[in-house]
């Protein structure tokens, strides 16, 4: 059973509605391509723990994303999506949420308040600070939004 679909870099434009019946999956990495909406699909897979969907052309997720309860990683950067959606506040595994030039100008309320910040982290191109959060994410990487 299929259990990573790594399609990077293929110039790929859609991402079919049959991704919902990879049942396994746990990863998808389809960073630059060119894809410009995730189909609704995906929020069947019950299992995805890792979403990287960077570089691409898209403006919003799916309002069913917080169906993802097993999500822990996912990485928006370079696309342009102003909000997320609500159902963004169940996704309560979430530890890493990568967000730099992705478009996004504001968190969602669930995050509570930000409190003290814990380790910066930064790499030759990119910066970010691990954040204590009081809400629904204890401690989530926000990479990119300071």
């Amino acid at each position: 059973m299929l259990q990573v679909l790594e399609l990077r870099g293929n110039r790929i434009s859609t991402l079919p509605p049959t991704v919902g019946n990879l049942t396994s999956l746990q990863r998808i990495m389809i960073e630059m391509n060119q894809v410009s909406a995730l189909p609704k699909e995906i929020c069947t897979l019950s299992t995805l723990t890792h979403l990287y969907i960077a570089y691409n052309k898209i403006t919003a997720l799916p309002d069913c994303i917080g169906q993802l309860k097993a999500l822990d990683d996912i990485w928006l950067r370079g696309n342009d999506i102003s909000t997320l959606p609500d159902s963004f506040c169940d996704l309560s595994k979430l530890s890493s949420l990568y967000i730099m030039n992705a478009g996004i100008t504001k968190l969602p309320d669930c995050f509570g308040r930000v409190g003290s910040e814990v380790q910066p982290w930064s790499d030759e191109k990119d910066f970010g600070v691990w954040l204590e959060l009081e809400g629904v994410y204890p401690s989530v990487c926000i990479c990119g939004i300071l």
